[in-house]
């Protein structure tokens, strides 16, 4: 049987220009790029990121009844064999756009353990911290809590790069833990026009169908 005309509308949304979700501009943004054994991690930093003091690790889901926010994988911004220098974390250059509007998210959690709290920037656009004390993505390590996303928009005056770090600026390894990372173009107003037309011509043919059933069942019992 085939879809109905109704069900039609939201497949044809997907190919519409600036519908769809826009582009994330971070490259391996789930830190899935590196081949870690399941249960285990590496002493390393990610693909397509740069280290930031005493470098990071990559955590595979099942470590220590660990699970990832996105994809199989994620880094601890504290490598395991890292005292230091501080802050410790990662960063990645990205090119923006002057007068386009971006949306920053990333999750991040902990593991019990009370670290320092997770720094982020974007260059001068955006910069902040966010307090992972009370989360944990461990089973071994007590009762669980969901990892937390943080979510912001901001709009470049100038078009150029800018670098997206991640740090913490003190603790022993373990924590924050960081994953699922996305820099994207929030799609204008305007480009939302074609979603309402459609819209309203879905639900103008089911009104009408349902007047056209309405009457014929009318008719028959006439």
């Amino acid at each position: 049987m085939g879809l109905k005309p109704a069900f039609l509308v939201p497949l044809a949304l997907l190919s519409t220009p600036g519908i769809a979700a826009s582009a994330n501009l971070v490259f391996n943004p789930s830190f899935e790029l590196d081949s870690v054994t399941p249960g285990l991690f590496l002493q390393q930093t990610p693909t397509g990121w740069t280290a930031v003091g005493g470098g990071t690790d990559v955590l595979s889901a099942g470590y220590s009844g660990g699970s990832a926010a996105a994809g199989a994988q994620f880094v601890d911004l504290i490598g395991n064999l890292s005292g230091g220098p501080f802050p410790t974390g990662l960063e990645q250059t990205l090119g923006l756009s002057a007068g386009v509007t971006y949306q920053l998210s990333f999750a991040y959690t902990d593991d019990g353990g009370g670290v320092a709290p997770l720094d982020f920037s974007l260059g001068t656009l955006v910069s902040g911290s966010v307090d992972p004390t009370g989360l944990n993505a461990f089973t071994d390590f007590g009762a669980t809590t969901p990892w937390q996303v943080f979510t912001t928009q901001f709009t470049p005056s100038v078009s150029g790069d800018a670098t997206l770090r991640f740090t913490t600026a003190s603790g022993s390894f373990g924590g924050p833990y960081l994953d699922a990372v996305s820099v994207s173009e929030v799609p204008e107003a305007s480009s939302l026009l074609p979603l309402a037309g459609l819209a309203g011509t879905a639900w103008l043919w089911r009104r009408r169908r349902a007047a056209r059933t309405r009457a014929t069942a009318e008719a028959a019992g006439c």
